[in-house]
């Protein structure tokens, strides 16, 4: 069902079932008025003909009957009967007998004084009158025609106003629903027409105040995300599919030449060695995009461990001094810490320890004394991580787009590298909460500064 559809039998139902209770409210007050406003009448009728009867000699019964019958206001079918204190008939209004007075009743209103009921179609009432000539029990009842010809023509009028209400509430709330739904409706067209070959198409945010517009707002910002995404997925697959076709192509030519003559053993050991290093950048970008990949991951399907940096940054120095002799690390504390968990943080442990060497090899590799700085603090619940170098220095053009995967600097391109090492910094920074803030002058320094919580932030 559709939700205008939804919200129109809603707003049908919701004003139909008020007006519903209304009209039975009304119809239950008036009907007990009318037998309220009948009761009075009776009451005034039996308690006229009992003074006649009861209180005025010269009024005998015959002469009672007629006064009854030339008075104004005789209600239909009009009955009234008076007992003796035995429950004995002494006078009856009328020759014709329109309903029988159970006995019963007239021992409830000896015993009561008063009672009122119903015997068929009739009203009956009935009290103890006592007068001059003794104690009598006058009944009078009656049919209350013209009340309850009013009564069903209230009914009547109530049902047809409440069908009627029912249908216009309907056609309203159709109405009404259709004008209210019709920016979405316009949101939904704007989405549906929006493909992958369309994505900078954005919503209609309206007026920019109301909940549509906020919702649009928030459309938009996820289209936005979406596009970026395409465009980082077509440019990570543009440039890895060239990286890694690069060192293959080289391998492939230098086996083919390999095999074109016969050569002696110091060739083919050449040739073996350019082939290994080759294999071995090749399984350096496939670790780096595998590594990418897991930072991808939702964060709860991390391995969480208690992890201290201070060990692990001495792993990187360890590590890189020991695969390239030529690099240097230097770590220091720029402030000494009271306990272990100091330096101590909630995370994975395999990804912290990439980025930091990601970061120590950068630093060591353009530095122009191959040296990266490394300073290590702590601020309360945050770990700092300073990572210097005196290199090559990194332009403020470029600087925005350094942590875009396989993106190199124009001044890097004489050094070897596939450009995943800081996207892959960057991605593993974010999913620990942390942030990550570079500082660079061309040909001076370059400076970057790691905040990790102590605690990971699911």
């Amino acid at each position: 069902m559709l939700l205008r559809t939804r919200l129109t039998v809603l707003f049908a139902g919701i004003t139909g079932c008020i007006l519903l209770i209304c009209s039975i409210s009304v119809y239950f007050f008036s009907s007990r008025y009318r037998g309220l406003e009948f009761e009075e009448r009776l009451q005034q009728k039996i308690e006229a003909t009992a003074r006649l009867y009861a209180d005025i000699d010269e009024v005998d019964a015959r002469l009672l009957r007629i006064i009854q019958q030339q008075e104004l206001g005789v209600l239909p079918n009009e009955q009234i009967q008076i007992f003796s204190i035995d429950g004995e008939e002494v006078y009856r209004s009328d020759e014709i007998r329109y309903f029988e007075v159970p006995k019963e009743f007239v021992s409830i209103v000896i015993s009561n004084g008063i009672d009122y009921t119903r015997i068929g179609i009739f009203e009956v009432f009935g009290k103890i009158y006592k007068g001059k000539s003794g104690t009598f029990i006058v009944v009078g009842g009656g049919y209350d025609k013209f009340g309850l010809s009013k009564l069903r023509n209230l009914r009547n009028v109530l049902v047809l106003v409440t069908l009627g209400g029912i249908l216009i509430f309907f056609i309203s709330g159709w109405i009404y629903t259709g004008r209210a739904l019709k920016p979405i409706s316009g949101l939904i067209s704007q989405a549906e027409n929006m493909t992958p070959e369309n994505l900078k198409a954005r919503l209609d945010e309206g007026n920019g105040k109301d909940e549509l517009a906020r919702m649009a707002k928030a459309f938009n910002l996820l289209f936005e995300r979406i596009e970026a995404a395409f465009k980082l997925q077509k440019t990570f697959v543009a440039n890895a599919s060239h990286e890694l076709r690069t060192p293959l192509t080289i391998i492939t030519g230098q086996l083919e030449v390999l095999l074109l003559k016969p050569r002696n053993e110091e060739e083919y050991k050449l040739a073996v060695e350019a082939i290994l290093d080759d294999i071995k950048r090749l399984n350096r970008i496939t670790n780096a995009l595998l590594l990418l990949a897991q930072t991808e991951k939702n964060r709860s399907e991390l391995p969480i461990n208690h992890v201290r940096i201070d060990e692990i940054l001495w792993q990187v120095r360890s590590e890189l001094m020991k695969s390239h002799s030529e690099y240097e690390v230097k770590v220091s504390f720029i402030k000494q810490p009271k306990e272990e968990s100091d330096f101590a943080i909630e995370g994975s442990e395999l990804l912290i320890r990439t980025a930091l060497i990601n970061i120590a090899e950068n630093a060591c590799k353009f530095s122009k004394n191959k040296t990266a700085i490394i300073s290590l603090d702590y601020d309360g619940n945050t770990v700092i991580i300073i990572c210097e170098d005196h290199g090559i220095g990194i332009s403020e053009n470029e600087m925005k787009l350094l942590f875009q995967p396989f993106f190199r600097s124009t001044a890097v391109t004489a050094y070897q590298g596939h450009g995943l090492g800081l996207a892959l910094v960057d991605k593993i920074i974010k999913l620990h909460s942390g942030t990550i803030r570079v500082e660079s002058v061309v040909g001076e320094f370059t400076r970057f500064e790691i905040k990790l919580n102590h605690e990971y932030i699911r």
